[in-house]
C-alpha cells in the first residue's frame, strides 16, 4: 500500500533534557550531559565518565512500588512514551487498541540482573523480579500494559542500530495496513559494573576523564573513543490521512529506510555494509544523494567507526559527499547504544521542523581519513528539507532512515 508515514509525537528522557523542547534547545546551545559518573563505582575502571539521566527526577516520577517492580530502562521508556502520546493526542485514546509498539533495547536489563542475582547468591534465594525486570522486552511490554495497547509489540535488539530498525520496520507494518499507528524508538543504559567494565576492557571508551564534556570527539584526529550515555527516545509514527482525520498536524515524514549486515566482524564495522544501507534507503525514498540536505552521522568517536563511516558516505554519495553538512550528537548525550538512533531521529525531525541544525561538538583536529563537510560552526538555520540518519552497530547491523520536512 502506498501510504505516507508521518511523525506526530515525540518524547525524550536524556542527560541534556527530559522533554523534547529542552533536549532540542540544549543541542542547539551546544550543551553536553557527559560528567563524572555518580551512579556507578568506577574506581577500578579506566573510564570514569558518562551521560546519566537524573535519578532523583526519574525515580521521583513513580511510586515506590512501581520503582521496586520496574527496571530503570522501563521507567525511562514509560516517561518518554507518555510525552510522545500526549503530543500526538493519543494519551488514553481508543486508537491505542490497534497501535504497534517497537522498542530498541540492548543492554539495559543487565543493571538489574547483576544486582538481583548477586543478592540471590548471598541470600540463597532469588526474587521473581530477577527474571521480569532484566528482560529486554520489558520496556515494550510495560508500555503496552500501561496504555492498554493491543497491537503488535516487538523488541528490536541489533545493538546500536536498534531504534532505526524499529522505525523502519514500523513503517512496513503501517504500509501493510496492519496498523495505522506505531510507537517506536529505543531505550538503554550501560551503567552496570560488569557491562561497563567489559566495554572498558574492549578499549572503545574514551579515557579523557579530566575533561568529560570534551572527551567524545567524532571525526577529530585526537579522538580516543566514545563515551556512553543512557536514556529513551520515543516517536509516534502515523499514516498521514489517519493523523489528519484525527485533527493532528504531522511534524515530519518518514521518506525511506535501508538496512544491511556487514557479515564481516562482530566488533569492527565494514564500509560495504553501510554503503548498501545508504543506497537502499535512497532507493526506497526515490531520491538521489543530492536531495539530502544534511546527514546525522553515527559518529562514535572511535578509531574504527569514524573513517569507515566517512568512506561509506564518500562511496554512496560520490562528489556530493564533500558538500552535504554532516553532524553528530554523541558528544552531547553520549553513545546511548540501542537508544542512540532514536535521539538522532528526533534531532532530524526537530531540524526539519525548525530549520535549525545543531553543530557537532569537540571537532578539534582534521583527520585525513575523515575529510568531509562536518558541521562544526555554531548551530544555525540551514532550513533542511530532507535529512538522513545513519546507524552502525556491533555485530555489523546497519540501518538508515531518511526524513522529509512536512
Amino acid at each position: 500500500m502506498d501510504r505516507s508515514i508521518t511523525v506526530t509525537g515525540m518524547g525524550v528522557v536524556s542527560s541534556i533534557g527530559n522533554d523534547t523542547n529542552t533536549f532540542w534547545n540544549n543541542l542547539l546551545l551546544g550543551k553536553s550531559g557527559i560528567t563524572r559518573l555518580s551512579n556507578l563505582d568506577t574506581s577500578s575502571m579506566s573510564t570514569k565518565i558518562g551521560a546519566e539521566v537524573d535519578s532523583r527526577w526519574l525515580l521521583g516520577s513513580f511510586t515506590r512500588k512501581e520503582v521496586k517492580r520496574t527496571s530503570r530502562v522501563s521507567l525511562m521508556a514509560l516517561k518518554a512514551a507518555r510525552q510522545a502520546l500526549e503530543q500526538a493526542k493519543l494519551y488514553e485514546s481508543e486508537y491505542l487498541t490497534n497501535t504497534a509498539v517497537l522498542i530498541g533495547c540492548s543492554q539495559g536489563g543487565f543493571v538489574e540482573s547483576e544486582v538481583f542475582f548477586e543478592k540471590g547468591l548471598i541470600m540463597d534465594k532469588v526474587s521473581p523480579f530477577g527474571i521480569l525486570k532484566p528482560m529486554n522486552s520489558a520496556p515494550a511490554t510495560n508500555i503496552t500494559i500501561k496504555h492498554k495497547i493491543r497491537g503488535p509489540s516487538l523488541t528490536i535488539d541489533t545493538a546500536c542500530s536498534s531504534a532505526n530498525h524499529a522505525i523502519g520496520l514500523a513503517t512496513q507494518l503501517i504500509k501493510s495496513g496492519m496498523v495505522d499507528i506505531a510507537l517506536v524508538g529505543g531505550v538503554d543504559t550501560p551503567f552496570s559494573p560488569v557491562i561497563f567494565k567489559s566495554w572498558c576492557t574492549i578499549g572503545v571508551l574514551s579515557t579523557k576523564n579530566s575533561d568529560p564534556e570534551k572527551a567524545c570527539k567524532p571525526f577529530s584526529r585526537n579522538r580516543d573513543g566514545t563515551v556512553f550515555g543512557e536514556g529513551a527516545g520515543i516517536l509516534i509514527l502515523e499514516e498521514e490521512e489517519h493523523a489528519i482525520k484525527r485533527g493532528v498536524q504531522p511534524i515530519a515524514r518518514i521518506k525511506g529506510y535501508g538496512a544491511s549486515s556487514d557479515a564481516s566482524h562482530i566488533a569492527l564495522p565494514h564500509a560495504e555494509g553501510m554503503i548498501k544501507s545508504i543506497s537502499r534507503a535512497l532507493k526506497n525514498a526515490k531520491i538521489s544523494p543530492e536531495d539530502v540536505d544534511y546527514i546525522n552521522a553515527h559518529g562514535t568517536g572511535t578509531w574504527s567507526n569514524d573513517p569507515t563511516e566517512t568512506h561509506a558516505i564518500k562511496t554512496a554519495f560520490g562528489p556530493y559527499a564533500y558538500e552535504v553538512p554532516i553532524n553528530g550528537i554523541k558528544p552531547n548525550l553520549g553513545h546511548t547504544l540501542a537508544a542512540s538512533a532514536s535521539f538522532e531521529a528526533i534531532a532530524c525531525v526537530m531540524s526539519l521542523d525548525s530549520g535549525m541544525v545543531p553543530s557537532m561538538l569537540n571537532y578539534e583536529e582534521p583527520d585525513p581519513e575523515c575529510d568531509l563537510n562536518y558541521f562544526v560552526t555554531q548551530s544555525e538555520e540551514l532550513k533542511p528539507e530532507i535529512c538522513m540518519s545513519l546507524s552502525l552497530a556491533f555485530g555489523g547491523s546497519n540501518s538508515v532512515i531518511i526524513f522529509e520536512k512536512y
